[in-house]
C-alpha cells in the first residue's frame, strides 16, 4: 500500500502533506465521444416509432434567459417548449423531456407530436441536423418528474442534455431529458478499430 501511495505521488495524482493526510490532485478532463450521427439519430427514431408519448405542453413561448442566449434569439423572441413523457409500449414511463426548438413552422401540435415522431417533424421544416452534442449527468426527481415517471420525489434521475445543430453551425433544438435509472439505460459501442496503441 505504501509502495502504491508512492507511485501516485510520483506521478503528482496525489498530495501528501504532514499532519493533513494525502490528497488527490488529479483532475478528469473528459474528452468527447465521437459517433457517427446518422445511425444515431436514426435509433432514435426507432425509439420514437416502438414507444408511446403523452405531450403535456406544447407552446410557442418566450423562453428563460439562458436558452434564449443559447439559441441567440433577440429578447421578446419566441420558441417551442415542449413537455412529454416516454412510455414503453407496454406502458410503463421512463423518460420526461423538456425541449426547445426553433424555426418550426408546421407540426408542433399535441396531436402531431403523439402519433409522429419529433425528428421528423424538425426535418419536414427543412432543419436538416448534422451535429448533435450530447451531456451525461444525474439530478433529483422533482414532483412533476416524480409523479411522470412513477418514482418518489428526491430519487436520482439519469439526466441528459441535447444540443442540436443545423449545416451552418445553428443551435436550433435544446432537449433536457430525464430518466428513470430503474427502467433505462443509456448505452454506448465503440468500435477499437481506429485505435493505434502506445
Amino acid at each position: 500500500a505504501k509502495r502504491a501511495m508512492d507511485e501516485l505521488a510520483a506521478e503528482e495524482l496525489v498530495e501528501r502533506r504532514r499532519g493533513k493526510g494525502t490528497h488527490v490532485t488529479h483532475h478528469y478532463a473528459p474528452e468527447p465521444v465521437q459517433a457517427p450521427l446518422v445511425g444515431m439519430l436514426e435509433k432514435l427514431a426507432s425509439m420514437g416509432r416502438h414507444t408511446r408519448v403523452k405531450v403535456l405542453d406544447v407552446e410557442r413561448v418566450v423562453p428563460p434567459g439562458d436558452i434564449r442566449a443559447e439559441l441567440k434569439l433577440a429578447a421578446g423572441e419566441k420558441a417551442h417548449r415542449i413537455i412529454r413523457v416516454r412510455s414503453s409500449e407496454e406502458g410503463e414511463p421512463f423518460a420526461y423531456y423538456i425541449s426547445w426548438t426553433v424555426g418550426i413552422q408546421k407540426g408542433f401540435t399535441k396531436r402531431e407530436l403523439e402519433k409522429g415522431v419529433r425528428l421528423d417533424i424538425i426535418k419536414e421544416n427543412g432543419l436538416n441536423l448534422t451535429k448533435v452534442e450530447q451531456y451525461l449527468g444525474a439530478d433529483k426527481a422533482s414532483l412533476e418528474v416524480a409523479r411522470e415517471l412513477e418514482m418518489k420525489p428526491g430519487e436520482p434521475t439519469l439526466t441528459l442534455v441535447r444540443h442540436s445543430y443545423t449545416s451552418d453551425d445553428k443551435l436550433v433544438d435544446i432537449l433536457y431529458c430525464q430518466y428513470n435509472p430503474k427502467r433505462f439505460q443509456y448505452r454506448m459501442s465503440l468500435s477499437m478499430d481506429e485505435y493505434k496503441g502506445g
